[in-house]
């Protein structure tokens, strides 16, 4: 775990995140464009909304997909097997509540907790005594693309927001630069 999960994670991260903040500028407003009668402009930033409330979903789903494989190597599936049950209840239970509490928002960023509470899991129980060094190392590095795609598309979302005005044309800019 502690050789192969870091590397493949940030790689990962570093193609995804990026990608994840180019479909949030310049995504929603371009499907919108081609296909208005689909997703009206409210929807535009309703489906911004939802992306970007995916993104931690985004991180741990990938995050648990690097830390299967060696989970299954080092002869750890029936771990795995006996958390199949309880984390569809807490993903059901914690979508739910968030449901009724707080709204669709709310329960599309519930969708994260699941996935995180299995990759900790599988992190704590695959490196051993050396998780809270490798949890380092993949905080950094998804910190640090995080800030990035951040800053990248937001920043070129706004500058071309201001030149350009609303529409297309700001969302193609932003997502070419």
């Amino acid at each position: 775990v502690t050789k192969t999960v870091p590397q493949g994670f940030r790689y990962s991260i570093m193609l995804v995140l990026p990608v994840l903040g180019a479909v949030i500028v310049a995504g929603a407003p371009l499907v919108h464009k081609v296909f208005p009668n689909s997703l009206s402009a409210d929807g535009v930033e309703t489906l911004r909304v939802f992306i970007a409330l995916l993104v931690p979903w985004t991180i741990a789903a990938l995050l648990v997909n690097f830390l299967l494989p060696p989970m299954f190597a080092l002869g750890r599936g029936r771990l795995l097997n006996l958390l199949a049950l309880p984390l569809v209840v807490v993903h059901v239970a914690v979508t739910a509540i968030a449901s009724s509490l707080w709204g669709v928002d709310a329960t599309v960023a519930a969708f994260t907790v699941a996935p995180a509470t299995f990759a900790v899991i599988l992190l704590v129980a695959g490196a051993g005594p050396d998780w809270p060094r490798v949890a380092r190392q993949l905080a950094r590095d998804c910190t640090r693309w995080v800030v990035f795609a951040s800053l990248s598309f937001g920043i070129t979302g706004g500058v071309a927001l201001a030149l350009l005005g609303s529409g297309w044309a700001p969302a193609l800019l932003a997502g070419v630069l």
